[in-house]
């Protein structure tokens, strides 16, 4: 089987197989590989890479977009779970009264 064309149904494969940029290239770059004389194996890691850039790019923003969580436990709030690392606690209360040493005073 040889097609010089897009396929919808390969096409339609490779979006289902959450190879987006795949789908949205592979025609494009067979006939920029074909044109200059690329071969199987280098058009197939050009696609790859192209697929993988895209993933990483993407992963990328979603880690910027997302925040690390609704609150962020600081020494001030006192949201931390002391209980993770015994003595964590009398070390906060320490850097607290250094810090601001009318912290703790009421």
């Amino acid at each position: 089987m040889n097609h010089d064309h897009p396929t919808p149904q390969l096409e339609a494969d490779l979006r289902l197989l959450g190879l987006t940029f795949m789908a949205e290239q592979y025609s494009a770059l067979a006939t920029k590989a074909a044109r200059d004389a690329v071969g199987h194996v280098d058009y197939l890691a050009g696609l790859t890479a192209g697929e993988l850039k895209l993933r990483h790019d993407r992963a990328t923003l979603r880690r910027i977009k997302s925040p690390l969580s609704d609150h962020q436990p600081t020494l001030r709030t006192g949201s931390h779970d002391y209980h993770v690392q015994p003595g964590l606690q009398a070390v906060a209360g320490d850097l607290q009264q250094r810090q601001h040493p009318d912290f703790g005073s009421s």
